[in-house]
């Protein structure tokens, strides 16, 4: 595959037969896509003429693949309900990390509720393990999180953004229940000391 309009909407449009093919088309388009969106249509060009470094340089395609593979190695995907998924991988020495949708936005292609905010609020509450989530800023997120360890960051919400640029800063929170909290003061201290975290 060239760096071609030509090619760039013929992979928008075709996914292949075969899983090689598929998987070409779909690092055609999340490799030039403007922010890797594939969610709404894709557009060609943006990497290539503005940022090449995040495009797909054929030269480097062996390394990519690679880097993707060893990345992948030991992963498991599951596609469950994030209920089934904590049950299932629940035990005291396990770290959730959830970044569910934010709260009172629409930018999401599947719709998660207030109820399922409180559903995921009660079920981590309930864990043996660790769980570090990270949300936007709001009042529904801290009254469901109320009593875990908080942490709060600034960051820009723009997928185009340079350290130059206008994106706005927004504040987003970090919540730690009292497992993963623990932990890491465990492990600061340990460093702190000389030991291995």
């Amino acid at each position: 595959m060239l760096h071609s309009r030509e090619e760039f909407y013929r992979a928008r449009e075709w996914h292949g037969v075969t899983d090689i093919q598929r998987a070409a088309s779909f690092l055609m388009l999340i490799r030039n896509s403007f922010g890797g969106n594939m969610c709404k249509t894709p557009s060609f060009g943006y990497c290539i003429v503005h940022n090449y470094g995040n495009g797909l340089p054929l030269l480097k395609i062996k390394n990519i693949i690679t880097a993707f593979r060893e990345r992948l190695d030991k992963v498991v995907v599951e596609n469950l309900d994030f209920a089934d998924v904590i049950s299932r991988y629940d035990s005291p020495d396990t770290l959730f990390y959830c970044d569910p949708p934010y709260i009172n936005t629409h930018q999401y292609r599947l719709r998660f509720t207030m109820d399922d905010h409180r559903r995921l609020a009660d079920r981590l509450s309930q864990i043996k393990g660790m769980a570090l989530l990270s949300i936007n800023d709001c009042a529904e997120a801290r009254e469901l999180y109320n009593g875990w360890d908080i942490k709060t960051k600034e960051v820009r919400y723009s997928v185009s953004r340079t350290k130059t640029d206008g994106a706005s800063l927004r504040q987003e929170l970090l919540f730690l229940n009292n497992a993963a909290a623990e932990r890491l003061k465990e492990n600061v201290q340990g460093t702190l000391n000389g030991e291995e975290p």
